[in-house]
């Protein structure tokens, strides 16, 4: 997570430098908590373990092709998974919320800060084992629907960031 000025290009990352405004200043930017990375590639080491066990048992080359095909599979899923991570990004700025959704969407998805009536911060257990959160925008209109932001680092920090930045009340 970074509050930075929105012009040191250094620090803001490419797809979010895209989208912002030329008055909005202050930007914090944050990538999803690596959680899920975490699940799927535990999920990719273990079938693979499994893999390397049948074959060295001997078991019957069916099954062996299979786990190794599943393997193989899930190690390029847990890929596909890294590069979505590495390119989906959460940008706050006084004036609105951003998010830019992975590589194949090239649309974000934009919401203005008059929309947000208030901040709420939430975590699971989980949540609090792994060291992320759920923010959720209440909609200042009943008609209007906000998404709620799942798997945000450092929850309660960004909590207070974004508050203080949107409402200026800390």
């Amino acid at each position: 997570m970074h509050l930075l000025p929105a012009r040191a290009k250094d620090d803001i990352p490419a797809r979010v430098r895209l989208y912002l405004l030329p008055p909005e200043r202050q930007v914090i930017t944050a990538r999803p908590h690596p959680f899920l990375g975490v699940i799927y590639g535990f999920i990719a080491v273990s079938i693979c373990a499994a893999a390397i066990i049948v074959t060295f048992l001997g078991s019957g080359s069916t099954l062996v092709l299979t786990l190794w095909g599943i393997t193989i599979v899930a190690a390029i899923g847990t890929l596909m998974w890294v590069v979505i991570w590495l390119n989906t990004f959460m940008a706050f700025t006084r004036n609105r919320i951003i998010w830019v959704p992975g590589i194949m969407r090239s649309r974000p998805v934009t919401v203005s800060v008059r929309e947000i009536n208030e901040i709420v911060f939430s975590r699971s257990d989980w949540g609090r084992v792994w060291g992320y959160g759920t923010l959720t925008l209440i909609p200042a209109r009943p008609d209007y629907e906000i998404p709620v932001i799942k798997y945000m680092p450092y929850p309660e920090m960004l909590y207070l960031e974004v508050r203080s930045l949107i409402f200026g009340d800390f």
